[in-house]
This record gives C-alpha cells, sequence and structure tokens, in this order.
C-alpha cells in the first residue's frame, strides 16, 4: 500500500482538507548507549522540533495544561515534581507507572504540605501545586545549579531502573547529589506520615520518593509545522493542552471516535492535529471519510525509531488494486469493500 506525498491534484486556492495523527513513540535503546535518550520520541517532536539534544522543557507546559496563564510561567525556568512509588527489587529501585499510585486529591494535598517546607528551604522559592500529581518549583536567581541537571519524565523513565534515569549532572558536579539528599529528606518525612498509613490500609501502594523532571522556560519549546500549522489540538494529555494554550489555539479533549464526523458542516476537524488515547478506535472514521472525499488525507506521524516517521493517506491508498476489476468498478462499489485494517496500516512501509 504505497503512501503519497499529495493524493489529489486540487487549485492552489483551495488547500487540502488534512488530519493529522501522532502516535506515541518507545525508546530505542542501543546496547552501546552511554546514557539515556533525552525523552520519548514523541516529547522530542512536540518540544524540540529540530532541537534532538536539547533538554525537554516539560515543566512550563505543562503549567500551562493545568490552566496557569501564561503571564505566571513566561519568562520563568520550572522543575515538575511528582509523588511516585518506588519498587524494590534485590538490587535496584523500579519506578512504579504514577497512574497506579491512584493518588487522591486529599492524599496529593497532605503530602505536599508536609514535604512544601523542605522543598521551599532548598529550591528559595515556595513551591505550587495547580494539581494534586502535578507540583512544580521555580529555578530562580538563587538555585540556578539546579536547572542544569538532565531528567527524564515519569512517562519515559517508569518501569525501569532509577539509577539510569535519574537527574544527572551535567555542566556542574555534585548538583545531582544535592537532589538526591533532599529526596532522601522527604522520603523520611513521608515514611511516617499519616496519609501512607492510611493508603496502605485501603491497599494501595505507599507513596515513598519524589520525582523531579521537565526543567525548561516556554522559550526553550520548539514546536514541530505540524502542530504550528493545525487548526487545533485534539486529545486530553496534558502536555497537548499545554501547546493549544501557548500557541493559543483550539483544544478539545479526547473524543470518542463516533464524535469526530468529518461530514458535518464547518467541520472543526479539518486541519487538526491529534494525540489520541485509542487511535485505532478512529481509524473507522477516517478511512470512511477519506473513501468518501470528505477528507483530502490522512498525515500519520509515527516513531518506529528515534526519528519521527511522516507518511501520507489518501483516498488512492484505500482503494483496490485487484479483485475488483476495473478502477471505475471500485470506485461505484467502494461501499462494499472493506478497506485496509488499522494494523495494516502501521505494518505498512515500516
Amino acid at each position: 500500500m504505497p503512501h503519497k506525498i499529495k493524493g489529489m491534484t486540487r487549485s492552489l486556492e483551495t488547500p487540502l482538507r488534512r488530519f493529522t495523527l501522532m502516535l506515541a513513540g518507545e525508546d530505542a535503546l542501543a546496547d552501546t548507549a552511554i546514557e539515556p535518550p533525552v525523552g520519548l520520541p514523541h516529547e522530542r517532536f512536540l518540544l524540540a522540533y529540530a532541537h534532538p539534544k536539547q533538554a525537554l522543557p516539560l515543566a512550563p507546559i505543562l503549567m500551562l495544561g493545568l490552566g496557569l496563564p501564561q503571564e505566571q510561567v513566561k519568562n520563568r525556568v520550572f522543575a515538575c515534581l511528582q509523588a511516585i512509588h518506588l519498587h524494590a527489587t534485590r538490587d535496584h529501585l523500579i519506578l512504579t507507572n504514577p497512574a497506579l499510585l491512584a493518588l487522591s486529591p486529599a492524599d496529593g494535598s497532605a503530602l505536599f504540605t508536609a514535604a512544601k517546607p523542605l522543598l521551599a528551604e532548598d529550591f528559595g522559592t515556595t513551591p505550587i501545586n495547580p494539581h494534586h500529581a502535578y507540583w512544580f518549583v521555580e529555578l530562580g536567581l538563587a538555585v540556578t545549579e539546579f536547572a542544569t541537571l538532565n531528567t527524564h519524565s515519569t512517562d519515559q523513565a517508569h518501569g525501569r531502573n532509577i539509577d539510569w534515569w535519574s537527574p544527572r549532572d551535567t555542566s556542574l558536579e555534585g548538583v545531582a547529589k544535592r537532589w538526591r539528599k533532599l529526596q532522601n529528606e522527604i522520603q523520611m518525612l513521608w515514611h511516617i506520615d499519616s496519609t501512607n498509613d492510611a493508603r496502605e490500609e485501603q491497599g494501595l501502594p505507599r507513596v515513598n520518593s519524589i520525582w523531579l523532571s521537565g526543567i525548561g522556560a516556554l522559550a526553550d519549546v520548539h514546536v514541530p509545522p505540524a502542530i504550528q500549522e493545525a487548526t487545533a489540538l485534539i486529545g486530553d494529555h496534558l502536555l497537548l493542552t499545554g501547546l493549544a494554550r501557548y500557541l493559543n489555539k483550539p483544544s478539545m479533549a479526547d473524543k470518542p471516535s463516533s464524535t469526530i464526523d468529518f461530514a458535518q458542516p464547518n467541520n472543526p476537524f479539518i486541519g487538526a492535529f491529534a494525540w489520541l488515547n485509542k487511535p485505532a478506535e478512529i481509524w473507522p472514521q477516517l478511512s470512511t471519510a477519506l473513501l468518501a472525499g470528505q477528507l483530502d488525507e490522512l498525515i500519520v506521524i509515527d516513531f518506529p525509531s528515534a526519528e519521527p516517521r511522516q507518511r501520507t493517506i489518501t483516498r488512492a491508498d484505500l482503494l483496490p488494486t485487484k479483485g475488483f476489476g476495473s478502477l471505475l468498478r471500485s470506485l461505484l462499489f467502494w461501499q462494499t469493500y472493506t478497506p485496509p485494517s488499522w494494523q495494516d496500516l502501521l505494518e505498512s512501509n515500516s
């Protein structure tokens, strides 16, 4: 199933009706790697386009995604803090996916209140908690050394040995050690906190550590053309919501596939960029729209390797090339034809 640069000829005055769909990527770790890659492939694509070696400024974009005003965020460097659970194995600690913590607003507030004095003392500024699972601290002039740390998001590091993924020194020595000292102090504080005792009684994992990541400023954000040119951003990940607010673009939460209808007038989905939790569920809507001529092309961005791959799917790619006879017959009876499946699409040209 070949994919084309352009699916059909249109006048220069009529823009292509396009929908862009990005799929999340995973690390492709080389056996010879001496340090972790800088962010997940899709994190690099969204925030550091054409700057793959740059530290990812996740924190300020997450802050915008959580509703903080841009005036409060811009021209300042922030780091993200998250309450986590470290699982002990025989010889190392593994970061558990924070989603499995089931951290309630009450638990998050209580733990933040307990840790707040320690955080304020070491960072020299009062941390903020716009969300019970995401806290932020400004790295001002008094603590610029923390801004030099090399960090990784919990999305990238969970399920892995923290020895490899914990904050590391870059240009200054001893900063990571200073962070680990503060981390240990918070671990001891939370160990005796009644919040954790109550969680244990409920069969929930104890919150036994804190994670630092996403250091950067809005000025460090470099978004890809696919985001810059999009008419709207669709998806409920905080990074996408934050980018929408940063670029002043309409944002729509991750919608069920049944609500995405390309036949409606003044279609809000034409020209949109989507990062969906269950992308396979929208494939029937997309393939139908392409076959019916309601959509000219689908751009699929995925990450089979560390580098992004962009493919263009058009109506011609979905029409049968054999078994139906002539092209005319396929055009007349496309309703009876089953287009390639979502899995076929993922596996083609891989």
